[in-house]
């Protein structure tokens, strides 16, 4: 095979109908050696997914004039409105696009399936369009009205700004098979394989095209001497790490699969940031992964070679199936958990936890409060979606922020808001206040979690049934040495937070913000930050101290 062609995505590319790319001339090279053989049934070597086990996948389809649609790219749920792709899939200005959430079946339409059409597009500003590889493959599109989150449509999460991934993905689309098949597949399909660095990438595209082409630490790689390739109609799907978005796939080498040839996607921590200005300025953004809400700060990691932990700390391995190590709760354990929920323009869902301080006050972490959309406070509830006898609803009347707390993406103190329902809740078996501990005390030994937060950082789907977890009080000294192993700096742990020891693999996950850290019936914390992946490593938890609030929290009943 003495021609390749490099592909950002038509037909023998990676998106099923985009930008064209000139087959290029190369002598006899050494790949011919390399070269793994072809396995025509199977080129992406995958295997069928399941239903909802990649809820935040989605189809972008496109139909001209007089067509109807058809799947052309992938694409993510990033926020109720707003779906993240590769820019070269937006290549007609004709035509019309639409998303589809829910999906297994690609050709189906049944209950658990929700179409939109595409209000806006959003391509990167210094995308060049036409037929190349290039940088900048990344684009967002506004749908015409937010998908309704279930258990078949959900969110997927973000990277922070700048991170640098390794280790085992999973990559998932509706592209090709094989590199005989004229047809995609039906079934949505899935692949595990591994990061390669940029160099090794960079090897491979040498060895196989005599080129590196448009590679640049903007893009990241996967390993194509595994047999294991992305294919047309694949562009613009995720690459997942752990519940978080770490690529958008763009490019590779074709036929997909039978050589050593990389497949090459956007990487989405270079664009983070750009990602989450152009969603402020539409004004549906709910915030970052890097933290406990669904929309809540964002804690950067920082590069910190050969740290102390290598050595004299153990890592411990990622636990998929329970993550934090919690239980279901029972009816009427925790009777003064509430769920946080939240809607922009559809019904609200839950997006943080809270607490009953009094039958109108409602204590939660200010990083779950926003200045639009609507607010409702469920009480009573053992399953989050339940509507029963011992639930009660209310709406919210006014919500008290710190006045210190400065808002934005960054992690700080003062992360406390009080929430008053617009009429009291009743007090019952299932509905009762949790006290408050006297200014300035101090904790230590077992204290209890309670949420709806995720179970699973591969999973985005949240918990139906309250979860519930024993933690122990790690003193902030070594708090601080624990944030240092992990991240380089204990930056903003100060002595108006208190932590969790995540040495046993407990920890608090996306959608736990604002819940309650609770000692003998008394709330010493709120849920604030912490780090992801969630219980992957010794990182701790890290909770508003409430004891330096109970002051504050008096003045503003």
């Amino acid at each position: 095979m003495n021609f390749f062609v490099v592909i950002l995505g038509f037909v023998c590319a990676l998106a099923y109908g985009a930008p064209y790319i000139e087959y290029e001339d190369y002598p006899q090279a050494a790949y011919v050696l390399e070269s793994l053989l072809s396995d025509d049934t199977r080129v992406v070597n995958g295997e069928p997914a399941v239903r909802d086990q990649f809820p935040y996948q989605l189809s972008l389809r496109w139909a001209n004039v007089s067509g109807s649609p058809s799947h052309l790219c992938g694409g993510t749920l990033v926020t109720p409105s707003m779906v993240l792709t590769a820019a070269h899939c937006m290549l007609f200005d004709y035509g019309t696009y639409d998303v589809v959430a829910g999906l297994l079946d690609r050709t189906e339409n049944t209950s658990s399936t929700q179409r939109r059409d595409i209000e806006t597009r959003i391509l990167h500003e210094n995308w060049p369009g036409g037929n190349r590889v290039a940088r900048y493959d990344i684009a967002l599109l506004k749908v015409s009205s937010p998908f309704i989150l279930t258990h078949s449509v959900q969110l997927i999460h973000l990277p922070c700004q700048n991170d640098i991934p390794s280790g085992t993905v999973v990559v998932s689309g509706w592209g090709y098979t094989s590199s005989l098949d004229n047809d995609l597949p039906n079934i949505l399909q899935y692949v595990e394989v591994d990061l390669i660095s940029n160099e090794q990438c960079a090897d491979d595209l040498n060895a196989v095209l005599g080129t590196t082409l448009a590679l640049d630490d903007t893009m990241i790689c996967t390993n194509g001497h595994q047999n294991i390739s992305s294919c047309g109609g694949d562009s613009g799907s995720p690459l997942v790490q752990d519940g978080i978005q770490v690529g958008i796939v763009s490019w590779g080498v074709v036929p997909c699969g039978v050589n050593i040839g990389p497949s090459v996607y956007t990487r989405v921590s270079n664009y983070t940031d750009w990602i989450v200005s152009k969603m402020k300025l539409l004004v549906v953004l709910l915030g970052l992964v890097c933290t406990l809400a669904h929309g809540a700060p964002s804690v950067h990691k920082i590069d910190s070679p050969h740290p102390a932990y290598a050595k004299d700390i153990e890592i411990l391995p990622s636990d998929d199936s329970r993550i934090i190590r919690g239980q279901n709760a029972v009816r009427d354990q925790f009777p003064y958990q509430v769920s946080l929920r939240w809607g922009y323009i559809t019904a609200s869902s839950h997006m943080c936890g809270g607490s009953i301080i009094s039958a109108s006050v409602v204590l939660t972490a200010a990083h779950c409060i926003d200045d639009y959309g609507t607010y409702a406070i469920v009480a009573g509830l053992l399953n989050r979606l339940e509507s029963t006898s011992t639930t009660q609803s209310r709406g919210v009347s006014r919500i008290i922020v710190h006045e210190n707390w400065p808002g934005g993406s960054s992690v700080y103190p003062w992360d406390i808001a009080l929430i008053r329902v617009s009429s009291p809740f009743v007090f019952s078996s299932s509905v009762q206040p949790v006290e408050l501990p006297s200014q300035g005390s101090t904790t230590s030994g077992d204290v209890v979690v309670s949420g709806w937060g995720r179970t699973s950082s591969s999973s985005s789907a949240l918990p139906s049934v309250l979860q519930y977890a024993n933690l122990e009080i790690l003193a902030n000294t070594l708090c601080a040495n624990d944030l240092v192993s992990v991240l380089g700096s204990s930056s903003p742990l100060d002595n108006t937070m208190v932590c969790t020891s995540g040495r046993q693999r407990l920890a608090v996950c996306s959608g736990d913000s604002g819940g309650p850290l609770v000692k003998d019936g008394i709330q010493v914390g709120i849920v604030s930050w912490g780090i992801t992946p969630c219980g992957n490593t010794i990182a701790p938890s890290v909770f508003t101290r409430v004891s330096s609030y109970t002051n504050w929290i008096e003045a503003n009943l």
